[in-house]
């Protein structure tokens, strides 16, 4: 609770200075004119200065030291120095011995309730009372005294009373209005509000005074007393340019109960406005300056920095050399970081740090946020110096070694590795406390430079340090991503699943169990991946990758063979994210489930259901026309198949849509025999696609086009045009083994046509050469290629009807012997046959 203090008083210690004012045995020392100035001009501090000086210079002269003394009792009064001023009147109470007079008496019971010996003044003032003469000055004044005691001690009715006493006394004279005053206040804060109210409408003349701010501020503080807070800001705003904005106890008092109570009141916009009137009437410096500090944390709370920017540099402007001026210039700099006047805030951050009459700790802090917003605007050189400021200043080993950890960072960050490297370790060997940050930057450093094993080695000897949960987790983190960088892929999926299972709640745990299930998969360890991505889509919900993950379960269970509950799965992605691009692609992967599993109707059933789900979305319904037209096509309805691929062609094709739907039409045609059309769909396809999966396939069906348009009109145009395309497939580097097998026969069939036997032969001996190459490297195919090349390359032997060729094809049969095919064909008859007949 705010109450009146010693500058409410004002009747007692401005007559210190009348009382010993006229001493005709004092010489005229310069510095006591120079305090009666500056006194009579309110600098009270000054004031100090100067009788402090003619203290000093009057030590010799006895009389001279008396008024000296008693002139700076007055000041230090009056500059809120009652501690000092009680040591400096003890003095002056020894020298004058029993020669204290009347003043002397209330200035020590003035110093002695200024300094908070309330009981000691109240018994001094109450015995300097009795037997006073009430119509004497001296009584006015022990009375004022007395009541400002009570005040103090909170005796609010006694004090009433004794101002009620003062107030009638016909000597008040001008301290009429003050002890008006102070009866009212004593009054209210009493709770005699009616009583206040009363003695307020009886003196309208003071209330209504512009020039009585003292009563005007007691009718506004009794209404916020009796919670008429309406009333009270209506009539403070009707008030508010009549009053005079001077230093005011009550009005400060009032002020600051209505920030109060708008406060508690949740109205923080009127809180803070009156908050920042009160300023204006703060009754001293340590007032204002606490209005200040609490307007600035009243503005960040509510949000608006830039006001409590303002603030900070209205303390600074008014208190800059106050000694927490330092920690407003750091609050400055925070607010102007926070909307984003970055070089305002390096600017203050400087000058903190670069003021060497602060304490260290400060400039220390303000060198660390002025290196991280320099390192954070990628300022490295000024952001170096700050972080070098920090190693060199340090007041012990761990201050220094935290600027050798920033400075690390910095490198780190400037890729200067080994820099970083050298720095960090300086730091880790000199402090404890700061060693397993540092490690941790050398460990990411090593990282950076592929240093691997020396990475990981830091990682192994960090787990046996004691480490924030922060630091732990990000080194979990990384001991998984550095498995996954040297390809130990099981080891990697494990450790990433165990961080994200001890540390789920740091950001980027999702992503480390998302990237487990993708090393399972990887790994071909299906159901471990499924397991992962169940995790995942049942500890993160909402998260963004949850239809992934959810997707993938999909896959990862269709590759383990369990396609039924992959279904599922599918099931609830349509429940849960029907429009998701991931859903989509599981509805498609489901229709090809049931496709090959051979269930038209199932498959024919789940397109249709997506023709309605997702009639708006273009890309989808291309997909469902070309399936349901492939369907079709299973099923052998040309003519359905060919419809609905005319509906498709309608629409504006991709060209990855495009080729697969001229594809699927090359299809239809070539088995409906019109192999020049179907030619001219495949080359759309390959025009549409090129390097795609589905190449492949079109070379061979253009191949197989121009074959069988050979078959019919027996031109060799065909024939040479079915080779080219052919030779273009067996060209192909990554060409999968059965199709270069079943590509080589072709060829050697259309060179068998040509009447060129030797180069029909070469393609049939390429083909057992790559058959035997290819089962010796451990791939297999099925033999069907195989032993259609070697009979046909036998029969062009034994009909060149010689020893020789007779011996190639014998030769022949011994390597499909060899190969074991277990075709139920006896070799040996078939050799001893060759043999008999050519007398081999």
């Amino acid at each position: 609770m705010l109450t009146f203090n010693k500058n409410m008083v004002g009747m007692l210690a401005g007559c210190i200075l009348v009382a010993t004012g006229a001493m005709a045995d004092i010489h005229e020392y310069r510095d006591r004119m120079l305090g009666d100035q500056a006194f009579n001009d309110r600098d009270y501090a000054q004031a100090v200065k100067f009788y402090q000086r003619y203290l000093n210079d009057a030590a010799s002269n006895d009389s001279a030291w008396i008024d000296a003394s008693r002139r700076l009792v007055s000041a230090m009064l009056r500059d809120n120095r009652a501690g000092d001023a009680l040591a400096v009147f003890r003095r002056l109470k020894e020298r004058l011995g029993k020669n204290m007079d009347m003043d002397d008496r209330l200035v020590e019971i003035e110093v002695l309730a200024a300094s908070n010996n309330l009981d000691e003044a109240r018994n001094q003032v109450e015995e300097f009372l009795h037997g006073l003469d009430q119509d004497s000055e001296a009584y006015v004044r022990a009375l004022d005294l007395l009541g400002y005691v009570l005040l103090q001690k909170k005796c609010w009715r006694e004090a009433a009373n004794v101002y009620s006493l003062l107030e009638r006394n016909e000597l008040a004279g001008p301290w009429e209005y003050k002890a008006f005053c102070k009866r009212v206040y004593a009054m209210i804060m009493a709770g005699d509000y009616k009583e206040a109210s009363k003695a307020l409408t009886l003196n309208l003349r003071y209330v209504n005074s512009p020039d009585k701010n003292e009563a005007r501020g007691l009718s506004l503080l009794l209404l916020l007393k009796e919670n008429r807070t309406k009333e009270f800001s209506d009539i403070y705003n009707g008030l508010r340019d009549s009053l005079t904005v001077t230093p005011d106890a009550v009005c400060f008092e009032a002020l600051m109960l209505a920030h109060d109570k708008f406060l508690a009141a949740g109205d923080a916009a009127n809180a803070t406005f009156y908050l920042s009137e009160a300023f204006g009437f703060s009754p001293d410096k340590e007032r204002r300056k606490s209005v200040l500090r609490l307007l600035i944390n009243e503005y960040v709370k509510n949000g608006k920095p830039d006001a409590a920017a303002d603030i900070c540099e209205k303390y600074l402007n008014f208190y800059h050399n106050e000694p927490e001026a330092a920690d407003i210039r750091m609050e400055l700099a925070t607010l102007l970081v926070w909307q984003k006047k970055f070089d305002s805030a390096v600017n203050v951050y400087s000058q903190v740090m670069n003021n060497s009459a602060l304490g260290l700790k400060i400039r220390l802090a303000a060198a660390k946020n002025v290196g991280a917003i320099l390192a954070d605007h990628k300022k490295y050189d000024e952001a170096d110096k700050a972080f070098e400021f920090i190693c060199r200043n340090g007041a012990t080993k761990d201050d220094q070694a935290e600027g050798m950890v920033l400075l690390g960072q910095s490198y780190y960050n400037q890729e200067l590795y080994q820099r970083a490297i050298l720095i960090l370790r300086e730091a880790a060997d000199i402090s404890p406390l700061w060693q397993p940050v540092a490690l941790h930057w050398i460990m990411r450093s090593h990282i950076q430079l592929k240093e691997y094993d020396a990475a990981k080695n830091l990682i192994a000897v960090m787990a046996k340090m004691s480490c924030d949960r922060s630091l732990e987790a990000e080194n979990s983190y990384y001991l998984g991503y550095i498995l996954d960088k040297t390809g130990r892929i099981k080891e990697a999926c494990d450790a990433y699943e165990q961080y994200a299972l001890r540390f789920p709640e740091v950001p980027h745990a999702a992503q480390a169990l998302f990237r487990a299930g993708d090393l399972a998969m990887e790994n071909k360890h299906f159901m471990a991946a499924a397991r992962i991505f169940s995790v995942f889509a049942e500890r993160y919900r909402k998260h963004a990758l949850e239809p992934a993950a959810l997707y993938k379960q999909v896959f990862a269970l269709f590759c383990a063979g369990k396609g039924a509950e992959a279904t599922l799965i599918v099931d609830s992605m349509d429940r849960m994210f029907p429009d998701n691009q991931y859903t989509v692609a599981a509805d498609f992967w489901e229709v090809d489930y049931y496709r090959d599993m051979g269930d038209l109707n199932k498959t024919e059933v789940l397109l249709e259901d997506m023709s309605r789900r997702f009639s708006g979305n273009e890309d989808v319904i291309r997909k469902v026309l070309y399936d349901r037209a492939y369907i079709a096509f299973k099923r052998d309805d040309a003519t359905r198949a060919g419809t609905l691929l005319e509906e498709l062609f309608k629409k504006e094709l991709d060209a990855a849509s495009s080729a697969r739907a001229c594809f699927l039409q090359g299809e239809l045609l070539s088995d409906r025999g019109d192999y020049a059309a179907a030619i001219k769909s495949y080359l759309s396809c390959l025009k549409n696609l090129p390097g795609y999966e589905m190449e492949t396939a079109c070379y061979g069906r253009l191949g197989d086009c121009y074959y069988s348009i050979y078959t019919r009109n027996k031109d060799d145009a065909g024939l040479d045009k079915a080779i080219e395309q052919y030779n273009i497939l067996v060209g192909r580097k990554k060409l999968d083994d059965a199709i270069r097998q079943q590509t080589l026969f072709k060829l050697g069939k259309c060179y068998e046509q040509k009447k060129e036997d030797a180069k029909a032969l070469e393609y049939y001996k390429e083909l057992i050469f790559n058959y035997k190459v290819s089962s010796t490297s451990g791939g297999y195919t099925r033999p069907v290629w195989l032993v259609k090349a070697a009979y046909a390359a036998i029969d062009i032997y034994l009909a060149q009807d010689t020893p020789e060729a007779a011996a190639a094809a014998i030769h022949v049969y011994e390597v499909l012997q060899g190969l074991n095919l277990n075709i139920g064909e006896d070799y040996r008859k078939m050799i001893d046959r060759i043999k008999r007949k050519f007398k081999l």
